[in-house]
């Protein structure tokens, strides 16, 4: 029995340590307010709860920016220096490109450049001679400052062959334009040479590219007053600055220019134009790409080109209708123009949509739109010569029948007329020293029938 009493003894103490933990254990959970016991008054328990400040209330606060500040300031200064390494980054990751990445790089970068400098030369000497070589057209100046013409871009480029490589580079320059911003400028007079007295723009020597309008250099200004003529050899010529990014051309005006802008828009005479790209092949090669379903870039081009045609139609109205006073005189006669402008757009609108083979009214369209606009046209193929100068001469005859009443039974006469007598063919022997289109019999089977020349015209086996 002692022994047992013994044993039994020596057990308490864990048993009631045991308990005593559960017993605990159980009234914190029963009690979680009051999980702390109570301590007697002067017992010091070492445990202390801090105070914390309550946050003051929005009313208290008048400052926002003031507290704000600091935050911004570390944030800023976080930002630069993600900047800075994000530029160290890009830096090593150019470094560590491979030798053939950056050659296609260099190549495409001058690829660009060479067929951008080809667009921007034929787009500034046609505004040069929109300038200089014809009569001062008030409505032009203005419209050109507040904004800005309508450059129109015709294709006779075919989606097989070599063709759909020009009409790639031929895009991207076109869109590479709307980025070029020109500034009018006045022509510094100069004092006539005794050698340049007498060659006068109008009166130019033989190998000098005529300007042949006897209004070159605006004989009248706004007040009737009559202006000398420039000399050929102070004839102005623009200028280019900037970067690749960021160009601006200077074109020189004739006086006539400033005396048809009020003066509080004279410091401010820049404008960008609006460049579209239409394009229809009409030759064999078109016919190939047909059969093989490769006109489906063609046609996407047309699309988009006809979706900012019809933007820059909407903002030409809106031009109008708020234009000047003189204008206002004039918007009686312009109602007939305005009511042809939709009827030609909800046209041009359908041939785009209707992707038809070969639908060569879709330029006929544009070139007429782009003539009551004001605009600017210029036309191109491979060469230039061939294909573009039955386009050329086209529109000619075209603009004989619309505005000098040309009698359809001399249509097709004066059609060939300038095709086989004009200076059509004295380009082509320019270009390839024979006064021949590189056409033959064949190939003429599949052109539209108003691109075809006349018999004994073409034949050159040179392209």
């Amino acid at each position: 029995d002692n022994e047992g009493q013994h044993s039994v003894k020596k057990e308490d103490p864990s048993n009631s340590k045991s308990q005593s933990e559960i017993t605990n254990t159980s009234d914190s959970q029963s009690n979680p307010d009051n999980s702390l016991p109570d301590s007697e008054p002067g017992t010091d328990t070492g445990f202390q709860i801090p105070d914390v400040p309550k946050p003051a209330p929005a009313e208290e606060i008048e400052d926002w920016a003031g507290e704000v500040r600091p935050s911004m300031r570390k944030l800023r200064q976080g930002m630069d220096s993600l900047l800075k390494t994000s530029r160290l980054v890009c830096s090593v990751l150019r470094l560590k490109q491979v030798k053939e990445a950056v050659n296609l790089t260099h190549e495409i970068k001058y690829r660009r450049d060479v067929c951008f400098s080809q667009a921007l030369t034929s787009l500034v000497s046609s505004l040069m001679s929109r300038l200089w070589c014809r009569a001062p057209d008030t409505h032009f100046i203005k419209m050109l400052i507040e904004l800005g013409p309508l450059v129109y871009f015709e294709g006779l480029l075919s989606l097989h062959g070599e063709d759909v490589t020009i009409l790639n580079d031929m895009i991207v320059a076109v869109e590479d334009l709307r980025s070029v911003e020109f500034t009018l400028v006045l022509v510094e007079r100069r004092a006539k040479s005794k050698h340049s007295a007498s060659r006068k723009v109008g009166h130019l020597p033989s190998g000098t590219a005529p300007c042949t309008s006897q209004q070159s250099t605006a004989q009248q200004g706004g007040n009737g007053a009559h202006m000398p003529l420039i000399s050929v050899s102070s004839f102005p010529l623009p200028r280019v600055t900037g970067s690749r990014n960021s160009l601006k051309v200077l074109l020189p005006v004739p006086d006539w220019v400033y005396t048809q802008i009020p003066i509080l828009q004279v410091k401010n005479m820049r404008f960008t134009i609006t460049p579209v790209l239409f394009n229809v092949g009409i030759n064999e090669k078109a016919t190939i790409a047909e059969k093989l379903g490769q006109t489906g870039p063609q046609d996407k081009n047309n699309s988009d080109n006809f979706r900012i045609l019809t933007d820059y139609i909407r903002r030409y109205k809106k031009f109008k209708s708020t234009y000047d006073v003189e204008s206002k005189s004039r918007l009686g006669s312009r109602l007939g123009e305005d009511h042809h402008l939709e009827d030609l757009t909800s046209i041009l609108r359908n041939e785009v949509n209707s992707h038809k083979a070969k639908n060569v009214d879709i330029l006929n369209l544009v070139a007429q739109i782009t003539y009551i606009l004001g605009g600017i046209r210029l036309t191109s193929c491979k060469s230039g010569k061939d294909r573009t100068g039955m386009a050329v001469t086209l529109e000619q005859v075209n603009l004989l029948s619309r505005e000098f009443d040309l009698a359809d039974t001399e249509y097709q006469r004066a059609l060939d007329t300038l095709r086989s007598e004009g200076v059509r063919r004295t380009n082509c022997e320019k270009n390839i020293g024979q006064p021949k289109y590189a056409f033959n019999s064949l190939q003429l089977t599949t052109f539209p029938a108003g691109y075809r020349p006349p018999v004994g015209t073409y034949g050159s086996t040179v392209t």
